[in-house]
């Protein structure tokens, strides 16, 4: 895992299914914190501190 989380298909509005993608991609758990955002440029969440 990098430094994104790739949580695609995911608007804005859909944090709950980019953190279940996220994990999934992540093989069970992402790292939260409190600068995870949505990029609207890409249309993906990010998850700064990659996989658990």
């Amino acid at each position: 895992c990098g430094c994104q989380a790739w949580a695609s298909p995911t608007r804005c509005g859909n944090g709950a299914a980019a953190r279940k993608a996220a994990d999934a991609f992540c093989g069970g758990k992402v790292n939260t914190s409190i600068y995870d955002r949505f990029d609207r440029a890409t249309g993906e969440w990010v998850y700064p501190g990659g996989c658990a």
